[in-house]
């Protein structure tokens, strides 16, 4: 429900990029929550990217019209904020929270949300740098309970700033009889239906990891599978490489890039994520909500996600325990995954869903902003209540000044 005008307030939004991706994914998801409320709300990206055509909300790119390198980024941040005055700033990601706390410093915003989304800034610098910068912070956010208390206990984030909310899903997106399009697309693939078929998500960098995956691959002895591995990222060539050095091009698909994600969970019958780190990944989310059992490293927030009854964890960069988990789900009957995948949704349903995470940063956005706009006007009110005093006191001293002519 929109708010009145007294309530709304102008939203700034930055982010490394737009490109598509999990973070990018809940960072949208947040400014469309906060413009739904009433907010204004625009989005500044370091980079100028976007794999988001849909989006409608304002986007302004801090990295063209020749702005390159992160001074030139700063500067664009600094002089775009301070020309709109927002009165909340929320970033995404290590680089774009340094941007974004530096333009909030400069606007002089009263609410700043961070938002970390995994356990590990990955060097001493970038967590010394974030201790530095978040002085200003209001709160700083985070999607799962296991990055809350490694980020508390080695003093990345001070106490009494950070709070949870988990990433949301749409469950609707995931209703519906797809059992034509599943058919369609295995064998747009040339994937037959009873072949069990793996599909793992991510980007191709070095935290997703698939190099453990191709080797669980090579190690795999379980029934007839396939895999599918979607997306796209720096290490492509590396990644395409082990796959035909191991030999294992007939068995494992890159796919690069899709925008079809949520037809692919349909179409396979499970879930594989083999990430060194996580925060609570989307792509876990996702696959429970679309019914389908998951095999995920025991990292980040992943425990809190997978459990028994519908899927299974094992420890990162172990292609032993991660085969065996794979040929072991794969091994069970139709109905045993069924019954799983149910679980999972059952899951999202009850703690993860869309509208409660919206729900959470709308509130929370809105009880910063009252809490920013009393502490204003308790300043305000010492102000006056000090002039008051200064003025009685400037008439007393003129009283007795007149006295004593």
């Amino acid at each position: 429900m929109a708010g009145t005008a007294a309530d709304t307030a102008r939203v700034a939004m930055f982010i490394n990029s737009l490109q598509r991706g999990g973070a990018e994914t809940q960072f949208l998801r947040v400014a469309r929550a906060l413009r739904s409320a009433g907010h204004e709300v625009r989005i500044y990206t370091l980079l100028d990217d976007n794999d988001f055509p849909e989006n409608d909300i304002p986007v302004f790119p801090l990295s063209s019209a020749g702005r390159v390198g992160a001074a030139a980024i700063l500067r664009g941040a600094v002089r775009m904020t301070r020309g709109w005055r927002p009165q909340v700033v929320i970033s995404f990601l290590y680089q774009a929270t340094l941007i974004g706390r530096a333009a909030a410093r400069a606007a002089r915003a009263p609410v700043v949300i961070s938002s970390m989304r995994n356990e590990r800034l990955e060097s001493r610098l970038r967590t010394l740098l974030y201790r530095l910068t978040s002085v200003g912070d209001t709160e700083v956010i985070t999607n799962s309970h296991r990055a809350a208390q490694l980020l508390q206990s080695n003093g990345t984030v001070r106490r009494g700033v950070l709070t949870v909310i988990p990433n949301g899903v749409d469950l609707a997106l995931f209703d519906g009889d797809k059992t034509a399009s599943r058919a369609a697309l295995r064998q747009a693939l040339g994937v037959p239906d009873t072949m069990f078929l793996y599909l793992g998500v991510g980007r191709l960098t070095p935290q997703k990891d698939w190099p453990t995956l191709v080797a669980a691959v090579s190690a795999y002895r379980g029934p007839e599978a396939h895999w599918l591995i979607v997306g796209n990222g720096p290490d492509e060539a590396d990644v395409r490489a082990a796959i035909d050095r191991a030999g294992l091009s007939g068995r494992i698909s890159l796919l690069g890039l899709r925008d079809d994600v949520i037809e692919l969970l349909a179409a396979c019958d499970g879930l594989v994520l083999c990430s060194r780190y996580e925060g609570l990944p989307n792509v876990v989310l996702e696959a429970m909500a679309a019914g389908r059992p998951v095999i995920a490293s025991r990292v980040g927030g992943c425990p809190e996600l997978v459990r028994p009854g519908w899927g299974t964890l094992v420890d990162p960069q172990a292609p032993g325990a991660l085969a065996a988990a794979m040929a072991s789900l794969a091994g069970r009957t139709h109905d045993e995954r069924l019954v799983m995948g149910t679980r999972a949704r059952t899951e999202i349903a009850s703690r993860f869903s869309l509208v409660s995470a919206d729900r959470e940063w709308v509130g929370l956005v809105e009880r910063s902003l009252a809490g920013a706009r009393r502490r204003r006007a308790s300043v305000a009110h010492r102000g006056a209540w000090h002039n008051r005093l200064s003025v009685s006191q400037t008439d007393r001293t003129t009283i007795i000044g007149l006295e004593n002519e």
